[in-house]
């Protein structure tokens, strides 16, 4: 059970902006977790209109240099043609890479993408900062 608000040790971030209906695969922005200071990282990707017999994917990829990525095992979810509107999500606790991003794999007919977003937590430090495509964060207790 929590005792403080999830914000207290987690800080989200934009990583893939709305993308039109279409078959190229998409690569989110890069998430540091070395100077995220973050143990883990939840991306969730939400899609809106998708093509009947469209083949979708999400996956995590990881990289020690930013630049040569590798899928990570076991890090992927299949993503139907009939699933419009819904999210896929992938959690990744101590990877073994500095650097993650998602990559959305969309084949064969369009897929729309409405937003991506990846939720460090964990810090190792003090209250992760919030990053730069953040418009605010609020948390709190009791909401009376």
């Amino acid at each position: 059970m929590f005792h403080f608000p999830l914000l207290d040790v987690a800080a989200p971030r934009e990583i893939i902006d709305a993308t039109a209906a279409g078959t190229t695969d998409i690569n989110s922005d890069t998430v540091d977790m070395s100077s995220a200071g973050a143990v883990g990282c939840l991306a969730i990707v939400k899609f809106g209109a998708i093509t009947a017999n469209a083949v979708t994917s999400v996956k995590l990829q990881g990289s020690t240099d930013n630049s040569t990525w590798t899928d990570i095992d076991g890090a992927k979810v299949t993503v139907a043609h009939t699933d419009d509107n819904k999210i896929a999500a992938l959690d990744i606790l101590r990877p073994v890479y500095r650097y993650i991003r998602v990559q959305v794999d969309r084949a064969t007919a369009n897929a729309v993408i409405e937003a991506g977003v990846a939720i460090l937590y964990g810090s190792k430090a003090a209250k992760p900062s919030k990053h730069s495509t953040a418009a605010g964060y609020w948390s709190g207790s009791g909401g009376e």
